[in-house]
């Protein structure tokens, strides 16, 4: 980032993509490098909608962001793998086609103890909802639900 006064230098300014417009004519900080990275960061933490984003063969595509919970608990995991990234409809499919996770819903989200990124400035509701759902009283060792009340 760069606080941006100064009249010998000009930056052309644009929002980060997803961003409320401002009314103020010119940003107090911009960012110079990392633009891409920020902006999938606001999205995923900001928005109620997938990010969009490039794939490895730089098709565009578009993802939610969640943190699963029993991994982020696990305290010989890598917390870098705890961050889950699903498409757009948040359904993992095998070669395409075979569903083999469906996150399609926030009960099937509570059920599998993924939490919502896009939710993380505003938990009370999500653990409100999660609680009524009835994931958060149950327990076992097999079970993944129940851990969330560690949180």
């Amino acid at each position: 980032m760069l606080r941006g006064g100064g009249d010998q230098v000009r930056f052309k300014q644009r929002p980060l993509e997803g961003a409320p417009a401002s009314a103020q004519e010119s940003a107090d900080r911009l960012i110079l490098d990392g633009q891409q990275r920020l902006t999938s960061l606001f999205q995923s933490l900001s928005l109620d909608r997938p990010v969009r984003t490039r794939d490895a063969r730089k098709r565009e595509i578009e993802r939610w962001h969640y943190n699963d919970m029993q991994q982020a608990l696990d305290p010989h995991a890598d917390r870098e793998e705890a961050v889950v990234s699903l498409p757009a409809d948040r359904l993992v499919k095998r070669f395409g086609r075979d569903v083999i996770g469906d996150y399609s819903s926030p009960e099937r989200e509570y059920k599998q103890m993924i939490f919502p990124l896009a939710k993380v400035f505003d938990t009370d509701e999500w653990m409100e909802d999660c609680r009524s759902f009835g994931a958060m009283t149950r327990t076992g060792s097999d079970s993944r639900t129940g851990s969330i009340e560690k949180l």
